[in-house]
Protein backbone atom coordinates (compact mmCIF):
# COMPACT_ATOMS: atom_id res chain seq x y z
CA UNK A 1 0.00 0.00 0.00
CA UNK A 2 1.74 2.99 -0.75
CA UNK A 3 2.04 6.25 1.30
CA UNK A 4 -0.41 9.39 0.25
CA UNK A 5 1.28 11.29 3.26
CA UNK A 6 3.25 11.17 6.36
CA UNK A 7 5.50 7.84 7.06
CA UNK A 8 5.12 3.85 7.47
CA UNK A 9 6.06 1.88 10.28
CA UNK A 10 9.30 1.51 11.68
CA UNK A 11 11.07 -1.16 13.85
CA UNK A 12 11.38 1.33 16.38
CA UNK A 13 7.50 1.74 16.75
CA UNK A 14 7.46 -1.36 19.09
CA UNK A 15 6.20 -1.99 23.09
CA UNK A 16 7.68 0.86 24.81
CA UNK A 17 7.33 3.40 21.56
CA UNK A 18 4.31 5.65 21.77
CA UNK A 19 1.88 4.42 20.37
CA UNK A 20 1.12 5.39 16.32
CA UNK A 21 -1.16 4.57 13.89
CA UNK A 22 -2.24 5.06 9.87
CA UNK A 23 -5.38 5.38 8.48
CA UNK A 24 -7.02 5.65 5.20
CA UNK A 25 -7.98 8.20 2.88
CA UNK A 26 -11.63 7.16 3.81
CA UNK A 27 -10.53 7.44 7.71
CA UNK A 28 -9.21 11.11 7.04
CA UNK A 29 -12.27 12.40 5.15
CA UNK A 30 -14.80 10.80 7.33
CA UNK A 31 -13.72 12.03 10.61
CA UNK A 32 -11.30 14.98 9.96
CA UNK A 33 -12.89 16.56 7.27
CA UNK A 34 -10.48 16.90 4.82
CA UNK A 35 -8.47 18.59 7.27
CA UNK A 36 -4.67 18.15 8.30
CA UNK A 37 -4.88 14.29 9.66
CA UNK A 38 -1.25 13.92 10.42
CA UNK A 39 -0.17 14.09 14.18
CA UNK A 40 -3.91 13.93 15.24
CA UNK A 41 -4.75 11.79 17.94
CA UNK A 42 -7.29 8.63 18.16
CA UNK A 43 -8.08 6.61 20.83
CA UNK A 44 -8.42 2.88 20.73
CA UNK A 45 -10.24 0.70 23.40
CA UNK A 46 -7.48 -2.02 24.60
CA UNK A 47 -8.69 -5.30 26.02
CA UNK A 48 -5.33 -4.64 28.43
CA UNK A 49 -6.28 -1.43 29.67
CA UNK A 50 -9.44 -0.26 31.34
CA UNK A 51 -8.12 3.10 29.59
CA UNK A 52 -8.42 4.35 26.02
CA UNK A 53 -4.88 3.82 24.34
CA UNK A 54 -4.79 7.32 22.33
CA UNK A 55 -2.29 6.55 18.75
CA UNK A 56 -0.71 9.23 17.18
CA UNK A 57 -1.86 9.40 13.28
CA UNK A 58 1.69 8.96 11.35
CA UNK A 59 0.66 8.19 7.88
CA UNK A 60 -2.60 8.17 5.14
CA UNK A 61 -2.60 5.35 2.81
CA UNK A 62 -5.13 4.96 -0.06
CA UNK A 63 -8.61 2.86 0.31
CA UNK A 64 -8.41 -0.80 0.62
CA UNK A 65 -11.07 -2.79 -0.29
CA UNK A 66 -11.51 -4.97 2.66
CA UNK A 67 -14.82 -6.47 2.57
CA UNK A 68 -16.04 -8.29 -0.42
CA UNK A 69 -18.66 -8.38 -3.06
CA UNK A 70 -20.20 -5.96 -5.29
CA UNK A 71 -22.15 -3.84 -2.85
CA UNK A 72 -19.36 -3.36 -0.42
CA UNK A 73 -17.77 -0.17 -0.24
CA UNK A 74 -14.41 1.19 1.16
CA UNK A 75 -14.34 1.91 5.02
CA UNK A 76 -12.82 3.85 7.25
CA UNK A 77 -9.73 1.36 8.30
CA UNK A 78 -6.71 2.48 10.46
CA UNK A 79 -3.83 0.22 11.04
CA UNK A 80 -1.67 -0.14 13.53
CA UNK A 81 2.08 -1.90 14.61
CA UNK A 82 1.59 -5.37 15.54
CA UNK A 83 3.74 -4.81 19.18
CA UNK A 84 1.51 -2.50 19.86
CA UNK A 85 -1.80 -4.42 19.87
CA UNK A 86 -1.07 -7.84 19.79
CA UNK A 87 -3.67 -10.22 18.35
CA UNK A 88 -3.84 -14.28 18.28
CA UNK A 89 -4.36 -14.13 14.60
CA UNK A 90 -1.91 -13.64 12.25
CA UNK A 91 -2.23 -13.52 8.76
CA UNK A 92 0.78 -13.34 6.16
CA UNK A 93 0.18 -12.20 2.52
CA UNK A 94 3.51 -13.14 0.28
CA UNK A 95 3.70 -12.08 -3.60
CA UNK A 96 4.57 -15.06 -5.58
CA UNK A 97 5.93 -15.71 -9.18
CA UNK A 98 4.38 -18.81 -10.68
CA UNK A 99 1.85 -21.21 -9.26
CA UNK A 100 1.04 -19.86 -5.85
CA UNK A 101 -0.43 -23.44 -4.45
CA UNK A 102 2.87 -24.94 -4.99
CA UNK A 103 4.68 -22.89 -2.21
CA UNK A 104 2.78 -23.60 0.75
CA UNK A 105 5.74 -26.16 2.02
CA UNK A 106 8.31 -23.75 1.44
CA UNK A 107 6.34 -21.03 3.76
CA UNK A 108 5.50 -23.35 6.39
CA UNK A 109 9.31 -24.04 6.44
CA UNK A 110 10.02 -20.56 6.75
CA UNK A 111 7.90 -20.51 9.85
CA UNK A 112 9.30 -23.14 11.50
CA UNK A 113 12.93 -22.30 10.76
CA UNK A 114 11.87 -19.02 13.69
CA UNK A 115 9.61 -21.30 15.79
CA UNK A 116 9.37 -25.12 15.14
CA UNK A 117 6.43 -25.06 17.67
CA UNK A 118 4.40 -22.28 15.73
CA UNK A 119 1.60 -24.05 14.28
CA UNK A 120 0.13 -22.52 10.57
CA UNK A 121 -3.12 -23.17 9.70
CA UNK A 122 -4.58 -22.19 5.99
CA UNK A 123 -2.19 -21.44 3.58
CA UNK A 124 -4.78 -20.35 0.24
CA UNK A 125 -4.64 -18.04 -2.59
CA UNK A 126 -6.30 -14.92 -2.34
CA UNK A 127 -8.77 -15.75 -4.73
CA UNK A 128 -9.88 -18.79 -3.20
CA UNK A 129 -10.56 -16.26 -0.06
CA UNK A 130 -12.73 -14.20 -2.10
CA UNK A 131 -14.44 -16.72 -3.46
CA UNK A 132 -15.04 -18.74 -0.10
CA UNK A 133 -16.26 -14.74 1.46
CA UNK A 134 -18.27 -14.67 -1.20
CA UNK A 135 -20.45 -17.97 -1.56
CA UNK A 136 -22.40 -17.07 0.93
CA UNK A 137 -23.83 -13.93 -0.62
CA UNK A 138 -24.04 -15.44 -4.42
CA UNK A 139 -25.81 -18.37 -2.75
CA UNK A 140 -28.20 -15.84 -0.92
CA UNK A 141 -28.46 -13.67 -3.90
CA UNK A 142 -29.72 -16.19 -6.52
CA UNK A 143 -32.37 -17.77 -3.46
CA UNK A 144 -33.78 -14.33 -3.42
CA UNK A 145 -33.56 -13.87 -7.47
CA UNK A 146 -35.59 -17.19 -7.80
CA UNK A 147 -37.87 -16.08 -5.45
CA UNK A 148 -38.56 -12.73 -6.98
CA UNK A 149 -38.85 -14.51 -10.29
CA UNK A 150 -41.30 -16.78 -9.26
CA UNK A 151 -43.23 -13.82 -7.30
CA UNK A 152 -43.34 -12.14 -11.00
CA UNK A 153 -44.25 -14.77 -12.60
CA UNK A 154 -47.36 -15.87 -10.34
CA UNK A 155 -48.39 -12.03 -10.52
CA UNK A 156 -48.16 -11.85 -13.63
CA UNK A 157 -50.22 -14.73 -14.58
CA UNK A 158 -52.35 -13.97 -11.80
CA UNK A 159 -53.23 -10.50 -13.27
CA UNK A 160 -54.10 -11.51 -16.86
CA UNK A 161 -56.11 -14.12 -15.62
CA UNK A 162 -58.04 -11.97 -13.63
CA UNK A 163 -57.99 -8.99 -16.07
CA UNK A 164 -58.82 -11.14 -19.49
CA UNK A 165 -61.86 -13.17 -17.38
CA UNK A 166 -63.50 -9.61 -16.37
CA UNK A 167 -62.73 -8.31 -20.02
CA UNK A 168 -64.63 -11.82 -21.00
CA UNK A 169 -67.62 -11.45 -19.26
CA UNK A 170 -68.52 -8.23 -20.47
CA UNK A 171 -68.58 -9.68 -23.74
CA UNK A 172 -72.40 -9.64 -24.52
CA UNK A 173 -72.40 -5.57 -23.20
CA UNK A 174 -70.07 -4.99 -25.60
CA UNK A 175 -72.21 -6.29 -27.85
CA UNK A 176 -75.46 -4.91 -26.64
CA UNK A 177 -73.47 -1.65 -26.57
CA UNK A 178 -72.95 -1.75 -30.18
CA UNK A 179 -75.97 -2.88 -31.05
CA UNK A 180 -77.09 0.40 -29.79
CA UNK A 181 -75.45 2.17 -31.86
CA UNK A 182 -71.90 2.21 -30.18
CA UNK A 183 -68.39 2.40 -32.47
CA UNK A 184 -65.91 -0.41 -31.98
CA UNK A 185 -63.03 2.04 -31.30
CA UNK A 186 -64.77 4.00 -28.75
CA UNK A 187 -65.66 0.56 -27.00
CA UNK A 188 -62.19 -0.44 -26.76
CA UNK A 189 -60.84 3.00 -25.65
CA UNK A 190 -62.90 2.74 -23.09
CA UNK A 191 -62.50 -0.57 -21.66
CA UNK A 192 -58.78 0.26 -21.98
CA UNK A 193 -59.22 3.41 -19.90
CA UNK A 194 -60.96 1.74 -17.19
CA UNK A 195 -58.57 -1.13 -17.22
CA UNK A 196 -55.46 0.97 -17.66
CA UNK A 197 -56.64 3.54 -14.70
CA UNK A 198 -57.39 0.79 -12.09
CA UNK A 199 -53.94 -1.09 -13.07
CA UNK A 200 -52.10 2.31 -12.67
CA UNK A 201 -53.70 2.84 -9.56
CA UNK A 202 -52.41 -0.52 -8.36
CA UNK A 203 -48.77 0.06 -9.25
CA UNK A 204 -48.55 3.13 -7.50
CA UNK A 205 -50.07 1.92 -4.38
CA UNK A 206 -47.62 -1.07 -4.60
CA UNK A 207 -44.50 1.66 -5.98
CA UNK A 208 -45.58 2.98 -2.88
CA UNK A 209 -45.61 0.87 -0.34
CA UNK A 210 -41.62 -0.23 -1.40
CA UNK A 211 -40.11 2.79 -1.15
CA UNK A 212 -38.92 2.03 2.62
CA UNK A 213 -37.85 -0.99 1.66
CA UNK A 214 -34.79 -0.25 0.89
CA UNK A 215 -34.37 1.32 4.36
CA UNK A 216 -35.41 -1.80 6.22
CA UNK A 217 -33.05 -4.18 4.12
CA UNK A 218 -30.45 -2.10 4.70
CA UNK A 219 -31.17 -1.74 8.63
CA UNK A 220 -31.04 -5.48 8.92
CA UNK A 221 -28.36 -5.85 6.70
CA UNK A 222 -24.55 -4.60 6.88
CA UNK A 223 -23.50 -2.67 3.73
CA UNK A 224 -26.51 -3.48 2.01
CA UNK A 225 -27.45 -1.09 -1.16
CA UNK A 226 -29.92 -1.27 -3.63
CA UNK A 227 -28.39 -2.22 -6.68
CA UNK A 228 -30.10 -1.28 -9.81
CA UNK A 229 -32.65 1.08 -8.50
CA UNK A 230 -33.98 1.24 -12.26
CA UNK A 231 -35.85 -1.87 -11.17
CA UNK A 232 -38.70 0.06 -9.41
CA UNK A 233 -39.14 1.24 -13.24
CA UNK A 234 -39.39 -1.87 -14.88
CA UNK A 235 -41.30 -3.75 -12.63
CA UNK A 236 -44.64 -1.62 -12.58
CA UNK A 237 -43.26 -1.05 -16.75
CA UNK A 238 -43.87 -5.28 -17.05
CA UNK A 239 -47.00 -5.22 -14.57
CA UNK A 240 -48.51 -2.04 -16.74
CA UNK A 241 -48.12 -4.11 -20.03
CA UNK A 242 -49.51 -7.01 -18.62
CA UNK A 243 -52.38 -5.38 -18.06
CA UNK A 244 -52.32 -3.76 -21.19
CA UNK A 245 -51.93 -7.36 -23.36
CA UNK A 246 -54.88 -8.29 -20.92
CA UNK A 247 -57.41 -5.90 -21.60
CA UNK A 248 -56.87 -5.36 -24.84
CA UNK A 249 -56.99 -9.49 -26.39
CA UNK A 250 -60.57 -9.69 -24.80
CA UNK A 251 -61.68 -6.33 -25.41
CA UNK A 252 -60.59 -6.28 -29.30
CA UNK A 253 -62.61 -9.91 -29.41
CA UNK A 254 -65.47 -8.30 -27.83
CA UNK A 255 -65.61 -5.21 -29.88
CA UNK A 256 -65.64 -7.71 -32.82
CA UNK A 257 -68.73 -10.15 -31.62
CA UNK A 258 -71.56 -9.27 -33.78
CA UNK A 259 -74.49 -7.10 -32.10
CA UNK A 260 -77.38 -9.56 -33.19
CA UNK A 261 -75.50 -12.55 -31.56
CA UNK A 262 -75.42 -10.83 -28.12
CA UNK A 263 -78.96 -9.86 -28.50
CA UNK A 264 -79.86 -13.44 -29.05
CA UNK A 265 -78.04 -14.48 -26.65
CA UNK A 266 -79.63 -11.63 -24.06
Amino acid sequence: MPLIQGRAFRESDADAAPPVAIVNRAFAGRYFGGQESIGRYISIDSRESAEPVWHEIVGIVPDMKTSFGPLKENDPQMYVPYLQIRSADVACVVRVTGEPNGVAAGLRRAVWSVDPDQPVGEVGTIAHRVQELEGGDRVMNALLGVFAAMALVLAVVGIYGVVSYAMAQRQHEIGIRMALGAQRGRILRSMMGQGMLLATVSAGVGLAASIPLPGIFAAMFENWRVHGAAIFLYVPLLLLGVVLVAIYIPASRAARTDPMEALRYE
